[in-house]
């Protein structure tokens, strides 16, 4: 089903803004963010610390954070030695060496090499399962290319893979 505004409705609207995962428009809820750039750019390295970031709701680099968020992030690269080698840097670069940030510790869920195409009816549903298991604001793919088997030079099955994106926003509900 779909929904209708009158147009009184759709003026309310236009004067709330939408609730911010990182502020000044990169990230608002309900909303997907792609981050590009040619391969070795340190594109995971950035998403890490995204993560983090946003679990503790500690601002990182230029990128401002509210507050904490629950954060699941499935990486596909590297595997799990070498990436909580990198993670665990990271979080002392943070908040330091041996102090536990409990923002982190409930907000942040991690799965190295998860074997799931999105664009796979059965694996789309194991990972919905683990979305409603674990409850997260924000769901981190890194790198998108390994989440799908489509070909990214089609427009027609790249649409489909953010279509199924799109399904996991909303299945989520209005906080997501």
């Amino acid at each position: 089903m779909f929904s209708t505004y009158s147009i009184m409705d759709i003026l309310r609207i236009s004067k709330q803004a939408p609730k911010e995962i990182i502020k000044n428009g990169i990230l608002p809820e309900n909303s997907i963010l792609l981050l590009s750039g040619q391969p070795k750019a340190r594109k995971s390295f950035l998403v890490f610390n995204l993560a983090l970031a946003i679990a503790a709701g500690k601002s990182f680099a230029c990128f401002e954070i509210p507050k904490p968020k629950r954060v699941l992030l499935l990486s596909a690269e590297g595997g799990d030695y070498s990436n909580s080698q990198r993670l665990g840097k990271m979080y002392e670069h943070i908040h330091g060496i041996g102090d536990l940030n409990k923002s982190l510790e409930n907000n942040l869920s991690i799965s190295f090499l998860p074997k799931l195409w999105i664009n796979d009816t059965s694996d789309r549903r194991k990972l919905m399962d683990k979305i409603e298991e674990i409850n997260p604001d924000v769901l981190i793919l890194d790198p998108l290319i390994r989440f799908h088997d489509a070909d990214e030079n089609s427009a027609k099955e790249m649409s489909e893979v953010f279509s199924c994106l799109r399904t996991f926003i909303a299945c989520r509900g209005p906080a997501y």
